[in-house]
């Protein structure tokens, strides 16, 4: 009984600590226990008689000396080697974990995950790691663009900040690169270098020669992975920040080809035809979105608003309604379920919804004069 409790308590833990150990990155704890456990699991079983054993005479003549020797210091260098190439690996996965769960973990400072980043890569670089280093820098580029100025700011200061979005931008860039380089297959890494050259396109930015890069990323990108939706629509965003409505326009239909029910390609349609003025079709996406996405009360919303500005007061009142079905507390939905009860000349209503939202917003002027106007 203590053999094959032995047996069966060491299968079952190796089995458990193998799974584990792809699943996750291992902590150097758990490596231990799995080849531990898988050590006792191997003893058991030949104690058991399960797993054969062989013994060979190794100094039973000096030729068998001789090569059993030179057999036994290749293993061993094989040994080290692969030990060294996975203990490097193990360590990289380590610092990598590291940085995630620091990114998951509010108020954490990006330098800090930058760092246990640098750590990982230093031990054994992947196109993943610098995927996320890319992605790091990008985000502190922007958080330096983002910051307001103020009165107080010297020139000096000014100075230091726009350096600052230089070097955060120029890593990210070269992270990135680095992607590229380190797994030229992999669609995501073209996908992180086209994202930050599309951000340096539109205005005030105009950087040269990052709408040229930016596209031949996302093509190549294409090029890996051609069924995938959301690449077409990375190249209309980015015909969009370059002003080509009309170019954007043929990737999104490009989109929807691949994946007719895809929701983000409506939503980017709608909003186009909204900006270029056709109401018709902006309104036909919407509709089309609403129905992808029944529950969402933003959609509707704004599919309420397009047919209020197209002065389809009947079904802007449908969806304003349906919005407000799905969240009572909307407030920018009721306010225009009210303007538009007041266009169909339903004033009792109108003035109903008004005092009710008046009433929580005492101080908004908007709603006071929508009030004076009705009485």
């Amino acid at each position: 009984r203590a053999s094959r409790f032995v047996l069966v308590s060491s299968l079952f833990l190796s089995v458990f600590l193998w799974a584990a150990s792809f699943l996750y990155a291992p902590s150097m704890t758990m490596l231990m226990l799995t080849f531990a456990f898988s050590g006792l699991l191997v003893a058991s079983l030949c104690e058991s008689g399960l797993l054969s054993v062989r013994h060979i005479n190794l100094v039973e003549s000096s030729q068998t000396r001789f090569v059993s020797l030179f057999l036994m210091g290749v293993v061993v260098l094989g040994a080290l080697g692969l030990g060294w190439i996975g203990g490097e690996k193990t360590v990289s996965a380590y610092y990598f974990k590291k940085a995630v769960d620091l990114s998951n973990v509010a108020g954490t400072p990006l330098v800090d995950i930058e760092n246990q980043l640098i750590k990982a890569i230093q031990f054994a670089p992947a196109d993943i790691h610098y995927v996320a280093l890319s992605r790091v820098n990008f985000s502190k580029a922007q958080m330096i663009a983002q910051k307001e100025p103020t009165t107080d700011d010297s020139p000096q200061t000014t100075q230091e900040n726009q350096q600052m979005f230089q070097e955060a931008l120029s890593r990210a860039i070269q992270a990135a690169r680095a992607a590229v380089s380190t797994n030229p297959a992999g669609y995501e890494n073209w996908v992180q270098l086209g994202t930050i050259y599309s951000a340096l396109v539109p205005k005030p930015l105009l950087v040269e020669g990052a709408y040229e890069n930016a596209k031949f990323a996302y093509n190549e990108a294409l090029k890996r992975n051609p069924t995938n939706p959301e690449l077409p629509l990375l190249l209309a965003q980015l015909e969009l920040n370059n002003e080509k409505p009309d170019a954007a326009r043929s990737y999104i239909r490009n989109s929807v080809a691949l994946k007719e029910d895809y929701a983000d390609a409506y939503l980017m349609l709608a909003q186009l035809e909204a900006q270029s003025g056709n109401a018709k079709e902006a309104i036909a996406s919407a509709e089309a979105l609403a129905k992808l996405v029944p529950n969402n009360p933003g959609i509707h919303f704004e599919l309420g608003l397009l047919k209020y500005s197209s002065e389809d007061y009947d079904g802007a009142e449908t969806a304003f309604r349906k919005a407000l079905e799905l969240s009572p507390q909307y407030g920018n939905a009721k306010y225009y379920l009210g303007l538009t009860y007041q266009k169909q000349g339903r004033k009792v209503e109108a003035r109903t919804i008004f005092e009710e939202l008046f009433a929580a917003n005492p101080d908004s002027a908007e709603l006071k004069s929508a009030l004076e106007a009705l009485k």
